[in-house]
């Protein structure tokens, strides 16, 4: 499927960027909790017509991964070390050597382990945490070692246990949410690789309702919103939050270091928060380049920033229309004065 590029600017920001699209719209970002940018930020994971594809930021290449495997790859993440990437090919995992395009099988699932809908990567690369739908009924968190080949049930629950994302720095260490319903008293937990200390990560109190946590690059924070009250940052040593910011937070992700939070918000803007005062920057915006206001709706920004801090990525349009903007943080001289540690 061929992606077209174009260079424009945010009608309602004045922000440059890269817009990327199809004619037959079928582009996504993967959920923003999952790592997409490749090494020294060279590269953004995207997904045309259900296949992974690599956008290299500098020279607009586009690269296949499953033409150069020959493979049917999904639930495709990168890694940890940004050098590789993991994906299943119906039931077996594989790895994918970013630079070469070299795949070799790690592990092959039987139908008694379930089907995989969302898998992480350790943070040493030498397992792969796991949420398998278990014949429709149940859903099961597990982690497979690659070495042993042995595959750990961790927990269960129904089928909105989700959010997988294993901790950057602890290869022991997996989040998770359980979305069971809407007035859900706990819903972020952490359970480790040998399936014990199945803990809450922040305990809820009465009336709060929290969502859409996120890792920091170096495993020191966890972003996440709250509803009604806003944008929250935490240790991930021990889960003590605060509030950043006030408003209609949405999806959020922390820069590498946790210095800054990108998010969405229901209405439609993309923001670049200050972790440290709230301040924030709106950097896109639900306008496209001849002037029509489209909110994400059902589609969601899910915005993302690169490893380095240099590069924004958000999916903006509707059904049917779906776009992928690219921008160069570069272009704000606020971030050099915020600190954001661009590289």
């Amino acid at each position: 499927m061929a992606i077209k590029i174009e260079k424009s600017t945010d009608a309602g920001t004045g922000t440059t960027y890269s817009e990327l699209s199809a004619e037959d719209g079928a582009l996504a970002l993967p959920y923003f909790h999952r790592e997409q940018w490749t090494a020294e930020d060279a590269a953004l994971l995207v997904i045309a017509d259900g296949a992974p594809c690599l956008f290299h930021l500098e020279s607009g290449e586009v690269r296949n991964l499953n033409e150069e495997t020959s493979l049917k790859l999904s639930h495709a993440i990168v890694s940890h070390s940004g050098r590789e990437l993991f994906a299943c090919d119906k039931s077996r995992v594989v790895r994918v050597e970013l630079a070469t395009g070299e795949a070799s099988e790690l592990h092959e699932l039987s139908e008694n382990d379930g089907r995989p809908v969302e898998i992480s990567p350790s943070a040493d690369g030498s397992g792969l945490a796991m949420m398998m739908d278990v014949q429709g009924l149940l859903k099961r968190v597990a982690y497979l070692d690659f070495a042993s080949g042995k595959l750990t049930a961790c927990c269960e629950g129904n089928s909105k246990l989700g959010h997988l994302q294993m901790s950057p720095t602890r290869s022991d260490l997996i989040m998770f949410a359980d979305q069971h319903d809407f007035d859900n008293h706990q819903r972020i937990y952490t359970v480790l690789t040998n399936g014990r200390e199945r803990f809450p990560f922040y305990r809820q109190r009465p009336g709060e309702w929290v969502t859409h946590e996120c890792w920091s690059r170096d495993g020191r924070w966890v972003t996440f919103t709250m509803h009604p009250k806003g944008l929250f940052i935490a240790r991930a040593a021990d889960g003590e939050a605060r509030l950043v910011a006030e408003g209609p937070y949405w999806h959020a992700q922390p820069s590498s270091g946790g210095d800054m939070i990108v998010a969405d918000i229901w209405y439609g803007e993309i923001r670049a928060v200050r972790a440290s005062t709230g301040e924030f920057k709106t950097i896109g915006s639900a306008w496209t380049k001849d002037g029509k206001w489209v909110p994400s709706g059902d589609l969601h920004a899910h915005p993302t920033i690169s490893r380095g801090g240099g590069w924004l990525a958000y999916v903006q349009g509707e059904t049917g229309k779906v776009r992928i903007r690219i921008a160069d943080m570069r272009q704000f001289d606020w971030m050099k004065q915020w600190g954001a540690g661009i590289k």
